[in-house]
């Protein structure tokens, strides 16, 4: 072999090495997801009205209501658990999740008029019971992606992750021709979600669950379980208080642009959740196994370099968010800008708080994310009731974006009791997000002397 076809095998080897990187699948997998979420925005926003998607929002809320009510965190269950291979008690998991969907589905379905009524919008009924089928085709789905995430299998599962996303674009951009309303999206979503179950089976030697039930199995989950039902809940306050306030105070067609903004802003928390739960727990969780001793240096070293590049990703996003509407959308969506700028905000500090309550988790401490979630929770109570006492509903958005704040200082502080957290090691990466903040507003003022651009964002 030449020495020029070397070099080219060399290369090509550490392009392979860098590709296949737990970060480089987590961002190449998020970069392809949130291209297709802004592909489908572009195109839906052209095809459905604001209206259209105020019912679809409110139907999410109802949704995640539902979901994280009866959250059991098999997921987290899975990935921990120091045994898991014994197939009796995967069958008794997935039974229990299998049920636990089939119980979200009826009390949607049945649920419907109660949900509208507290959403303030009475014609969503129909809407609710029908999006109901979406549990009902996710049940049956097999165990294989978490395990796979806990093998550490993130190229197979990011795989499977794009291509049932390239797969909704086109079914809902096809629905959304056809049809011209919102019913493309619920639609699409339960087709969706019918194949992603199928392929659950389909992509890995999995056999068909059998029912099976072990009180033994189920003790064991409800103990781990019940520290994520009590955070869940506080979850669930801390992320829709806002749009069951808001629904009573917007039209849909208002209710709808609040919702763009807020799955813009998701972007950003979706890598915090991504890389969390598939990177950093699962590592973590094995090394407290193999030696706990190292997670110390562990945690600081997987943070290293994208803790820094997240941050500064964000800070530029808040700054930077009135280029970002206006690029994308028409006029009449303008005040998404003010909305995505503000709800970036807690994206800001979510992955350190992220990366903290996980390493906590992984070291036995399974109550960090109840205990951060009150946290949250005691600061948010006061002040949004404030807000609302004063007729100020909007006001809330504002105690929303601190949230995270008192979270992040919390954890750090139950970090650093057990030994692991650095402080001179992780306030930097701040630092540099404030630079990103700077540089996209920078950027933002620059445009703004050759484009049109409304200046709705939350920095002048």
């Amino acid at each position: 072999m030449t020495p020029t076809r070397m070099r080219i095998e060399a290369g090509w080897a550490l392009i392979r090495n860098i590709g296949t990187r737990d970060p480089s699948v987590i961002i190449g997998t998020l970069i392809t997801l949130n291209l297709l979420r802004v592909i489908s925005s572009l195109l839906l926003t052209r095809l459905l009205s604001p209206t259209d998607f105020g019912v679809i929002g409110m139907v999410s809320v109802a949704h995640y209501t539902i979901t994280m009510l009866l959250d059991f965190g098999t997921d987290a269950y899975l990935v921990r658990h120091r045994e898991i291979h014994d197939r009796r008690q995967l069958d008794v998991i997935w039974t229990i999740t299998f049920l636990r969907l089939i119980f979200v589905a009826a009390i949607t379905a049945l649920g419907a008029g109660v949900f509208s009524h507290l959403l303030g919008n009475e014609t969503l009924t129909v809407v609710l019971a029908v999006s109901a089928l979406g549990f009902l085709a996710s049940a049956p789905q097999s165990l294989s992606l978490s395990l796979a995430i806990r093998s550490k299998q993130l190229f197979l599962v990011s795989t499977i992750d794009v291509a049932t996303a390239v797969l909704n674009l086109f079914l809902t951009v096809t629905m959304a021709i056809w049809l011209k309303n919102y019913w493309a999206l619920i639609i699409s979503s339960i087709i969706g979600t019918s194949i992603r179950s199928a392929l659950s089976y389909l992509l890995f030697p999995t056999p068909f669950y059998r029912f099976a039930f072990d009180p033994k199995v189920a003790a064991e989950m409800w103990k781990f379980s019940r520290y994520i039902i009590g955070s869940s809940v506080i979850t669930l306050i801390l992320s829709q208080i806002d749009k069951f306030v808001l629904g009573h105070f917007l039209t849909l067609g208002e209710f709808g642009i609040y919702m763009l903004a807020s799955s813009l802003a998701f972007v950003p928390k979706m890598f915090s959740d991504a890389y969390g739960s598939r990177v950093l727990f699962p590592t973590y969780a094995q090394a407290y196994r193999d030696d706990p001793s190292s997670i110390r240096q562990l945690f600081h070293a997987k943070l290293r370099i994208v803790g820094p590049l997240y941050c500064f990703a964000v800070g530029n996003l808040i700054s930077f968010a009135p280029v970002v509407i206006a690029v994308m959308y028409q006029d009449r969506y303008a005040d998404a800008a003010y909305y995505l700028a503000l709800l970036s905000i807690p994206s800001f500090f979510a992955l350190s708080s992220i990366a903290a309550t996980e390493a906590l988790i992984a070291v036995g401490e399974v109550r960090a994310t109840f205990h951060a979630n009150l946290v949250r929770l005691g600061w948010l109570i006061p002040f949004s009731s404030v807000a609302v006492y004063l007729g100020r509903p909007a006001a809330i958005l504002g105690v929303l974006a601190l949230s995270e704040l008192p979270a992040t200082v919390y954890t750090w502080w139950r970090l650093r009791r057990k030994g692991i957290l650095s402080l001179r090691r992780e306030l930097p990466t701040f630092l540099i997000g404030a630079l990103g903040v700077v540089t996209g507003w920078l950027l933002y003022r620059a445009l703004g002397f050759v484009f049109h651009i409304v200046p709705v964002g939350l920095l002048p």
